[in-house]
């Protein structure tokens, strides 16, 4: 197997940075340029590999043996303490999306901000502070009760609350103004908004990512993908590239409710697949439902730009006019 390994090709090196402002507030032609690359690249300025094409992503992602989430979500080892906060019962649960990426001008901002509201912030998850008989009071009784490990309730809530706001915002976000911007699918969602609203929020999380990438890391020196991974590196899962692959999908650019969208990875693949994906499907319904109902058409009035963030795709505002029926 070594002597294999050593005939094989190693992936294509880059020297461009997946988190420069540019490929952010645009990413997608850059995207293009990491698929046609190869099927794994190495980013040299991290010293990390990226996936971008949907047939690699969702092969490793459902591979957790060989690119494992144990050491991290993120760019930094948790086990090396390469890491903003230390692990969890839930590996990261405060690990989000400026944290996700490098330890650039970005995120250490991100960090000052934070920093004086992480008090608070963690208060708010402390039994004594819960609502008797809700839901969280209720996790703490299945800790007690053994059935989970000591830590998992207050990691549980924290992972919720973080992961159910900045997200599922991003997505129906993104739903209005594609809408908006493609009349001809508001009026087909229109026709029937109870049998639409669940392929329109798929494509919509298809074609506007909210969480475009994040990591794994390999667990073994191996060939995947005709090429050779070394052991112990990180490997960005660019899933935001996977679900515009036009090896995957036919004219992926469009904005198509009618798509069969079962191949979709915006909530991962595999045992790591979103825990909170079905609390974000019944919120996006919910709006676009009502939406469906009352409104007979969605105008743009302005330039909607998109927040510079290194690993979440959302916008930082939306001038819209909705007309009533």
């Amino acid at each position: 197997m070594a002597m294999v390994l050593e005939q094989l090709p190693k992936p294509a090196e880059l020297d461009d940075d997946v988190f420069a402002g540019e490929n952010l507030q645009n990413p997608y032609p850059f995207y293009e340029k990491l698929r046609d690359a190869g099927p794994v690249v190495k980013f040299k300025k991290w010293d990390s590999y990226a996936l971008a094409r949907h047939k690699e992503l969702k092969q490793a992602l459902t591979d957790w043996e060989s690119f494992t989430s144990s050491a991290g979500v993120g760019l930094g080892n948790i086990k090396k303490g390469e890491t903003w906060r230390s692990p969890s019962a839930l590996v990261e649960v405060d690990f989000n999306f400026n944290s996700v990426g490098p330890q650039n001008e970005r995120f250490w901002k991100s960090k000052e901000r934070a920093d004086k509201v992480m008090d608070r912030f963690l208060s708010v998850f402390e039994r004594k502070n819960l609502i008797p008989g809700g839901f969280g009071e209720k996790l703490y009784q299945v800790e007690d009760e053994g059935q989970v490990g000591e830590g998992v309730a207050n990691s549980v809530l924290r992972s919720i609350l973080r992961g159910g706001m900045d997200t599922t915002m991003s997505a129906i976000g993104s739903c209005l103004k594609l809408f908006a911007d493609n009349p001809d699918q508001w009026e087909i969602f229109k026709s029937d908004p109870t049998k639409w609203a669940v392929p329109a929020f798929e494509e919509t999380i298809r074609l506007e990512t909210p969480i475009q990438s994040y990591y794994r890391t390999t667990t073994k020196r191996m060939e995947f993908s005709g090429v050779t991974l070394d052991s112990d590196v990180k490997v960005q899962m660019i899933v935001a590239s996977g679900n515009r692959d036009p090896r995957a999908w036919s004219n992926p650019e469009k904005f198509d409710i009618t798509r069969k969208n079962y191949e979709q990875i915006a909530f991962g693949a595999g045992i790591h697949t979103c825990i909170g994906q079905m609390i974000a499907r019944l919120e996006t319904e919910a709006v676009l439902k009502v939406l469906g109902r009352k409104v007979k058409k969605l105008e743009a009035v302005g330039p909607a730009p998109h927040r510079t963030i290194n690993t979440l795709r959302t916008l930082d505002r939306l001038p819209m006019r909705a007309i009533l029926n």
